[in-house]
């Protein structure tokens, strides 16, 4: 389609996941040449059905993009097709179920990082903390006692 069309958001084309051929991935975990045609037939297949999933989800089109690009960087580092077995099932379902899980992380990850995750937290509960605290709080000025100038700090 041209346009706004449903297909012209990144040129994907089919957007559903259809049914795998197990000796294309299993070609993959041969390697080669054969290995390296099936891994590029994979990811072309199943490239715009994931993009699509990450889209409904509610990821921007470039967050989804980018996603898509980390789960199959991810699951090739990780050697993932290399563990799937045709007595397990198909591999349109491991394949959505294991994006599923990359994106939860993913999600999860990025909140941690909102939320100083990046950063050392350091109790207000510690030790040394409530000593240093209860030595501040331990001499007999009330506020009305106070000095009108600062104490240097120590």
């Amino acid at each position: 389609m041209k346009g706004g069309g449903p297909d012209s958001e990144a040129g994907l084309g089919r957007r559903d996941f259809v049914t795998t051929h197990w000796s294309l991935v299993l070609s993959v975990r041969a390697g080669g040449t054969s290995g390296e045609a099936a891994l590029e037939e994979l990811c072309r297949t199943y490239w715009p059905p994931l993009f699509a999933y990450a889209r409904r989800d509610g990821l921007s089109l470039h967050d989804a993009q980018d996603a898509v690009q980390g789960f199959i960087g991810s699951l090739l580092a990780r050697r993932d097709l290399h563990g799937v077995q045709p007595e397990l099932g198909r591999f349109r379902t491991f394949l959505l179920v294991a994006f599923r899980n990359f994106l939860v992380s993913r999600s999860r990850a990025e909140t941690r990082v909102k939320r100083g995750g990046e950063f050392l937290m350091v109790s207000l509960e510690d030790e040394g903390a409530t000593g240093w605290l209860e030595r501040e709080l331990s001499d007999a000025m009330t506020p009305g006692s106070a000095p009108l100038t600062p104490k240097p700090c120590p």
